[in-house]
């Protein structure tokens, strides 16, 4: 049965009055191939993050009926540095609608954005033909696996200690779900299925799958296990410090200092994990003449250190203890058999989810033991992203999923030793040399730099689970490495790219937030390019460096469009001095772009280029402003410039009888604060008729005691700048007295009685009144009418200027 409407965050094009009614067209961000939303970010429209309101808010956008309720996903609520998030899984009828995941993010009570898809389903039967058991027994002659977890007593024992429950078993046990037909075409088909988790121990395998429960056919696979050919470590990484535990009169690979702790086992070259047993030293001193051996039992000291520093780096960076932040204990197994587990031989590696272990062959064909720190951060990285974002293992969604793990190997690998090659993947285990994937140059092991581009895996209409995520991986791996370190070029699509790299640090937060806040199970490409946007604007700022290099990075690989560069910018010494050259660079400008220069009179160009002009000023005496103008392809960027030390006089304005107000300013107009002046100091040396002065930075003020209706003060007045210190010393007097200023202040308003002109207050002569202005003690106008009433209490100056063109002033105490 077709969808009436499929929603990917919200349904677009406003098509009739009740659909995103609350929602404004640029509160919706991005949209997919078929024109529907799939991210809103709140700018005009307020939405409360109740539980209440963000639920009545979806089905009102949705149309949906009383038949659709959100509930949200265990352990999705995270609330951190303010920020709070949340992912609501979809029902209908009670039934889950599988992979429909939504985001919601909020700050300060209100929601910030929201992403994800869910459906609008019409008239789905929720009755399943075939019973939990009939549909199982079709997905089992599928899969026809030699032996399964729940026939093999050593599993079910495991089972049973792991979860701490007698009565746990590794049955699969049916969930009735909802799901698309095919999660990634654009027809969209819900199917009523049943879900079951099948743990396979002979070959070994472990998936979620989705039965049509009308016919017992097998929908769709999401592998839990994701096999994975690796890297290297302490075989590899030389002489490591690492934590173990004391047993007796020997020392084991355990260590409980992190989190439940982290324990390395030894299979012996067996497929029984529950006869693994530990390896053991006397003195604690794990030396090569004792485990570099034909066992490869060194191998295991690269695991066990490999474990600790993964561990150590995502708490240290991203506040994350262990792979599931609940500090669960990481368990590895070297030594395993993996062809006696039913694979087709010894080169892998693998996190398996269901037993929350590492499983390391020792490599047979086209690799040396797995255990270096990158392959172990890798599979930790599975870890990670199956307690976030839960990836499915396939298309897109599978190609990020390991993008993402070799981004966090590299990470963990270059924390734990910056001499090591951070952006080779399996450099150090990689028999014959080389390495099995390159961040930095994918091209150069047949992976694509660039979305479709050369070396893509064209997905086919059926694609078996876990194709081409291992070659397509490559497009978010070279993201990655131009969003931390930078590049330009132009791509297979003929996309010219010029990125300014943001540093590792960055990067790795901003996609460590993208993926355990925003990324959901199904996340595509050009998805996680504007959910990456968003981390880098919750991490840094909106229309910050960091966003627009994310999207630039993502132009790079052909990802979206560029409309997020960061205004070019001219970037130099501000104040210069006389006898120095000074070098100014311009940074963010577009890729192949020309830049020509010039310079207004005191300056002038000692050399220049595309990217940087080299100035000085013309003789050791000019003082003055200048500007740099720079013309790049049509975009005119200028820069002014003080040269020497301050240059400066002053504006007096009368505000009373005998107060006056003085700003400091820029000689001929220039501005003052563009001087660089870092002090200013006022000093009065003399004065008459009892005046008092005070001064408050570029400002001065002046005032008589008591009855005093004329006084001079005569001050000194310095100001410095990094070129040096210009001193001026000036007369101020106020202005003399107005005998028509008679103003009195009752508590709220002013009224003005002026013999002079014979007219009485203001109400009863407002046409004599052209303008009322009030001042605070800092001259800064605080109001324009006669109501004082909402001034705090304090001390202002009352101007009032009458159709006759004279001015009265008083001083009045609120």
């Amino acid at each position: 049965m077709k969808t009436k409407h499929y929603i990917l965050f919200g349904l677009i094009m406003l098509i009739s009055s009740n659909l995103f009614s609350q929602v404004k067209q640029n509160e919706i961000l991005s949209k997919d191939a078929k024109g529907i939303a799939n991210f809103l970010k709140f700018k005009e429209t307020k939405l409360e993050s109740s539980d209440n309101a963000v639920k009545s808010f979806l089905k009102k956008q949705y149309n949906l009926n009383d038949n659709y309720e959100f509930k949200q996903k265990n352990n999705s609520l995270i609330i951190e540095n303010g920020i709070k998030s949340q992912k609501l899984e979809q029902y209908y009828k009670g039934v889950k609608i599988a992979f429909s995941e939504i985001v919601v993010v909020s700050k300060n009570n209100n929601v910030k954005t929201i992403n994800g898809k869910g459906l609008n389903i019409e008239n789905i039967n929720i009755t399943p033909k075939l019973s939990e058991s009939e549909s199982l027994n079709h997905l089992l002659k599928k899969i026809s696996a030699e032996k399964y977890a729940w026939e093999d007593n050593s599993y079910e024992e495991l089972i049973k200690k792991e979860t701490n429950d007698l009565l746990a078993t590794n049955y699969p046990k049916g969930e009735l779900v909802i799901i698309d037909k095919d999660l990634f075409d654009d027809i969209f088909e819900p199917i009523l299925a049943y879900k079951f988790n099948v743990y396979a121990t002979l070959p070994l395998s472990s998936s979620i799958y989705y039965v049509d429960a009308s016919n017992g056919k097998l929908i769709l696979e999401n592998p839990l296990i994701k096999h994975v050919q690796g890297t290297a470590q302490t075989r590899y990484s030389g002489q490591r410090t690492i934590e173990t535990q004391q047993n007796g009169s020997s020392y084991r690979l355990r260590d409980y200092s992190r989190g439940s702790g982290i324990e390395t086992y030894n299979m012996n070259n067996g497929t029984n994990y529950n006869s693994a047993t530990d390896f053991t030293d006397n003195d604690n001193n794990w030396t090569s003449s004792e485990y570099n051996n034909s066992n490869k039992d060194n191998a295991a000291l690269d695991a066990h250190w490999g474990a600790e520093k993964t561990y150590d780096y995502f708490l240290e960076k991203h506040n994350r203890n262990s792979y599931d932040n609940n500090g669960s204990k990481i368990k590895s197994y070297v030594h395993t058999n993996l062809v006696g587990l039913g694979r087709p031989n010894n080169d892998n590696a693998f996190w398996d989810p269901t037993y929350k272990r590492m499983t390391y062959g020792d490599g047979q064909y086209l690799f040396d033991a797995l255990t270096s720190i990158d392959v172990v951060a890798h599979e930790i990285g599975h870890a990670v992203c199956s307690s976030t974002a839960d990836l499915y293992y396939g298309n897109e969604s599978g190609a990020i999923n390991e993008g993402l793990s070799d981004i966090w190997g590299a990470m963990v690998e270059y924390h734990a030793d910056t001499t090591k090659q951070t952006y080779e993947i399996g450099e150090e285990i990689k028999l014959g040399g080389g390495s099995l994937r390159s961040m930095s140059n994918p091209n150069s092991r047949n992976q694509p730099d660039t979305y479709k581009g050369d070396y893509w895996y064209w997905y086919p209409s059926n694609p078996g689970y876990g194709e081409g995520v291992h070659t397509n991986s490559g497009v978010l791996n070279y993201w990655f490495y131009l969003l931390a370190e930078g590049g330009n070029g132009t791509n297979d699509i003929g996309n010219v790219f010029n990125v300014n790299g943001i540093g590792k640090e960055k990067a790795s937060k901003i996609v460590y937030r993208a993926e355990s806040i925003y990324f959901t199970s199904s996340t595509t490409y050009s998805q996680a390019r504007q959910l990456t946007i968003q981390a880098a604007e919750d991490l840094y700022g909106e229309n910050s460096i960091e966003s627009a290099s994310t999207c630039q990075s993502w132009y790079a690989v052909g990802v979206g469009d560029n409309s997020c560069n960061v205004d070019i910018e001219l970037t130099g010494n501000s104040t210069i001095c006389n006898t120095s050259n000074y070098t100014y660079t311009l940074n963010y400008t577009p890729p192949n772009s020309s830049t020509n220069w010039s310079v207004t009179s005191g300056i002038q160009i000692i050399n220049s280029n595309n990217s940087s002009i080299t100035i000085n000023s013309i003789n050791s005496s000019f003082n003055g402003m200048a500007t740099i103008t720079a013309s790049i392809s049509g975009t005119i960027i200028k820069k002014d410039i003080w040269i020497g030390k301050p240059k400066f006089t002053f504006e007096i304005e009368p505000v009373g009888i005998n107060y006056i107000h003085v700003n400091m300013i820029g000689y001929n107009s220039s501005d003052i604060t563009k001087q660089g002046i870092t002090s200013t100091t006022w000093q009065k040396i003399s004065g008459s008729g009892g005046c008092y002065s005070s001064f408050y930075g570029n400002n001065f003020f002046g005032s008589g005691n008591g009855n005093c209706n004329s006084w001079v003060a005569y001050a000194k007045i310095t100001a410095t700048n990094v070129c040096g210190t210009t001193t001026i010393y000036r007369h101020f007097t106020p202005p003399a007295p107005n005998p028509c200023n008679n103003i009195t202040f009752n508590g709220q308003s002013i009224v003005i009685e002026d013999p002079c002109n014979n007219f009485n207050g203001i109400a009863g002569n407002s046409n004599s009144i052209k303008s009322i202005l009030i001042y605070n003690l800092m001259g800064k106008q605080v109001s324009n009418n006669n109501d004082l009433s909402i001034l705090s209490k304090g001390i202002y100056i009352i101007k009032v200027e009458l159709t006759t063109g004279e001015i009265l002033t008083k001083k009045i105490i609120k």
